[in-house]
């Protein structure tokens, strides 16, 4: 989960099969992107990026769930 605090900037998430799907987020704008294992073990977080802020700053809250405990590395 991705909120957008303060600035703007584009967010692009890649598709398996089309060309990428992209925004410009906002202040309070929330992305959510699934994580591996749901809905099942085989799926994973889309690729994604996010461009820097179209001008000024940009300040976010992200929360991920790391499925290795504390201090662990993520898996891909």
């Amino acid at each position: 989960m991705v909120v957008t605090l303060r600035g703007a900037a584009t967010f692009r998430v890649f598709g398996p099969d089309d060309g990428p799907v992209e925004w410009e987020t906002g202040v309070g704008q929330l992305a959510l992107l699934r994580g591996s294992g749901w809905p099942d073990e085989v799926s994973r977080c889309p690729l994604h990026e996010v461009d820097p802020p179209s001008s000024g700053e940009r300040m976010i809250m992200t929360l991920r769930r790391n499925s290795g405990g504390a201090g662990a590395g993520y898996r891909l």
